[in-house]
């Protein structure tokens, strides 16, 4: 029975389950939530540390657990945040470590899980919320979102996007003056205008009431 559990578990005091990219498409106006989720082979998991570390694209995230002697599987999820980013490709690395309480404790003689996750963060073209300086103005009403395009014959694509980068509105038939349903959760929102000559200018909504 022994020799089954080590191969399920990987011989890991540690594994990582998940791990989620927050949004999932940033732009470089987001602050990213790296959200690692994780078990370990006994409890409870009552305190941890975390380190983060940014070098060029690659961003090194170390977590260490400080667990119980109970004989139970224990869960937990670990949210890292970065600040916005330049534009460009990242990888981030992902150590899991576990160690006996009280804190601080050291990790074990095995070494931890780890894993990593790429993602591309993509830079945002601003623009003006006046017309008569720019194609494309928005107002958020409390019902509707309503955009206005100086020409719109220029605008290939538009949508409306969630945090997670969930797609919720897309349109390809645009007018100078159009209104779309407003979210009824409260919360950013990322509404994306593709113009025919490929440019994607992004802006940020938030819906608060």
């Amino acid at each position: 029975m022994s020799y089954f559990i080590c191969v399920l578990y990987k011989c890991s005091a540690q594994q990582i389950n998940t791990i989620q990219v927050i949004p999932a498409n940033p732009t470089t106006l987001d602050t990213i939530s790296l959200i690692v989720d994780m078990w370990f082979t006994s409890g409870s998991c009552d305190q941890h540390m975390q380190q983060i570390f940014i070098s060029g694209n690659s961003i090194y995230c170390s977590t260490l657990h400080c667990t119980g002697m109970l004989t139970v599987i224990c869960g937990d999820v670990d949210t890292f945040k970065i600040n916005p980013l330049p534009s460009g490709n990242y990888t981030s690395y992902i150590q899991v470590d576990q160690g006996g309480l009280p804190a601080p404790c050291t990790p074990g003689i095995v070494a931890g899980d780890s894993d990593s996750v790429t993602f591309v963060v993509t830079p945002v073209t601003g623009i003006s919320n006046y017309v008569k300086e720019d194609f494309f103005s928005v107002k958020v009403n409390e019902n509707d979102i309503n955009m206005i395009f100086k020409n719109p014959d220029e605008v290939r694509l538009i949508t409306l996007t969630d945090i997670t980068g969930r797609l919720l509105f897309s349109s390809t038939t645009v007018s100078d003056n159009m209104r779309i349903i407003k979210p009824t959760s409260r919360g950013a929102y990322l509404l994306n205008v593709v113009l025919k000559e490929g440019t994607i200018t992004s802006r940020k909504i938030i819906s608060d009431h």
